[in-house]
């Protein structure tokens, strides 16, 4: 998106703050983290957050996602923001595989989003109630009927992988 385009853009229907437009456009890029496993019938699941802040995803689930802290790379930011939405930890992942590092449209600025599939060793998790209002093991179906539209490209591509 183009400066002018920027101004020429009407913002009122998105609640974002003038912090989190600032802070889109000084970064360099996000990562998100897909956990999955094998549920008890042997079908994939794959769990999604719904944020706390409709600002940041409105009320449908999505991906474990974030932006770079300084000096990280993708695989430590996509790590660190599952540890910090979800509690899974580093230790708690069997295997890490990129799935999409395409570049995503932001609200003002273009970014280059780093997306992970992350094969867990147990469906326990924790939230951080301050960031996700809920999270959510499902099946790709499920994700279809309650997932966010803009990511579904990407989570096809997860599922297909699998």
């Amino acid at each position: 998106m183009k400066l002018h385009e920027i101004h020429n853009t009407d913002y009122s229907s998105h609640h974002y703050s003038p912090e989190h437009l600032y802070s889109e456009l000084n970064m360099r890029y996000k990562a998100g983290v897909i956990p999955w496993l094998k549920d008890s019938t042997g079908n994939i699941v794959m769990l999604f957050v719904r944020s706390s802040d409709p600002a940041y995803g409105g009320p449908d689930f999505g991906i474990i996602k974030g932006g770079a802290d300084e000096g990280e790379e993708p695989k430590q930011t996509a790590i660190r923001e599952m540890e910090e939405e979800v509690g899974i930890k580093e230790s708690s992942i069997k295997k890490l595989t990129l799935i999409s590092d395409d570049v995503i449209k932001g609200l003002l600025a273009p970014y280059k989003f780093y997306v992970y599939g992350a094969e867990a060793s147990s469906d326990k998790f924790k939230i951080d109630s301050h960031e996700i209002a809920e999270a959510r093991w499902m099946s790709y179906g499920e994700y279809l009927k309650v997932g966010r539209k803009s990511q579904l490209s990407i989570v096809r591509k997860a599922f297909s992988m699998l």
